[in-house]
């Protein structure tokens, strides 16, 4: 070695491998889709997500359907799952602006140059969706679905407050809400509370 060279500096000449990363194949896509899909059927999921144990399910079904797999609960299957949660979130919101409509087709994402530019403009990551193929996005759709809130069935307080409101009226006149509420009281002439029995 020549003065001031050192080992290090030849190896960061030379691309850098990452041992950990796993590529994966269409197939082993499509049978994770399907694999995902029957954990759901089976009742594996609920309001907040998978249940525990679901990734084991996952790799059984990924063995069965593919001889020799090597792909693993953790990090593999983890790992792609949480990719595709991901990226089907940020498409629900791109697909949520304005402008912006999916092409079933292609699997693609549709926007006019100018609704892009500006979508851009505020927010960068949709960047890449822009001509690449969604594939699993209608599958995406079926497994995350319920994963996210949207707000498409909130209502707005003034609205709740209506309902309840109806709900007190509905209920026959001898058995309202702030009557049961008030508890064994009655009211005077002058609306003051006096509590029964007490004086007596």
């Amino acid at each position: 070695m020549e003065s001031g060279e050192t080992c290090g500096s030849v190896i960061g000449r030379t691309k850098k491998v990452d041992k950990t990363r796993r590529t994966w194949s269409a197939r082993e896509e499509d049978v994770l889709i399907t694999a995902l899909k029957d954990v759901i059927t089976k009742g594996w999921k609920s309001e907040n997500g998978f249940k525990s144990g679901y990734l084991n399910l996952l790799e059984s079904a990924m063995q069965a359907a593919i001889p020799g797999c090597t792909l693993r609960g953790n990090p593999h299957i983890n790992s792609k799952v949480h990719v595709w949660k991901k990226t089907y979130s940020t498409l629900v919101t791109l697909l949520g602006k304005s402008g912006v409509g999916w092409n079933d087709t292609d699997n693609t994402v549709e926007a006019t140059d100018e609704t892009w530019d500006s979508i851009i403009k505020m927010d960068s990551t949709f960047r890449t969706m822009r001509h690449k193929q969604w594939t699993h996005y209608p599958d995406w759709c079926e497994i995350f679905g319920n994963d996210r809130a949207t707000g498409e069935h909130s209502q707005s307080f003034e609205n709740a407050l209506q309902d309840v409101l109806k709900l007190n009226e509905d209920v026959p006149n001898d058995l309202q809400f702030g009557d049961a509420l008030a508890g064994d009281t009655q009211h005077g002439d002058d609306d003051s509370i006096s509590e029964n029995n007490r004086d007596e």
